[in-house]
């Protein structure tokens, strides 16, 4: 498990290198997204996000996916929300995706 877990983060490192995106530039759009569910008393649920590294096209993406107990409904306006706060602080990045994703039923 612990060999899994270094090698996605060395996989995710290597593709943030690949976007040309900082490891300041991620932990800035992860603490919007937390402002966003300190703000609805959320936390996530599971011990960490998920992480994804799509590696279809030429270059990588990065999915980072937070799974809350909200519906589908709230967890899209979360997602809106948290896409204006990145393009109002300028930190969306081509390649990164931040997500929250809801897990009640509606």
């Amino acid at each position: 498990m612990v060999t899994s877990l270094f090698h996605k983060i060395k996989t995710a490192s290597d593709a943030l290198a690949q976007l040309g995106v900082s490891d300041g530039s991620v932990s800035a759009m992860q603490n919007i997204a937390g402002e966003i569910l300190r703000e609805r008393n959320l936390l996530w649920l599971g011990e960490h996000p998920n992480c994804t590294i799509l590696e279809s096209g030429k270059t990588p993406e990065v999915l980072i996916e937070y799974f809350v107990g909200v519906t589908p409904l709230d967890a899209a306006e979360m997602n809106w929300d948290l896409a204006e706060r990145l393009i109002d602080h300028n930190l969306a990045q081509d390649g990164v995706s931040i997500n929250f994703l809801g897990v009640k039923a509606s």
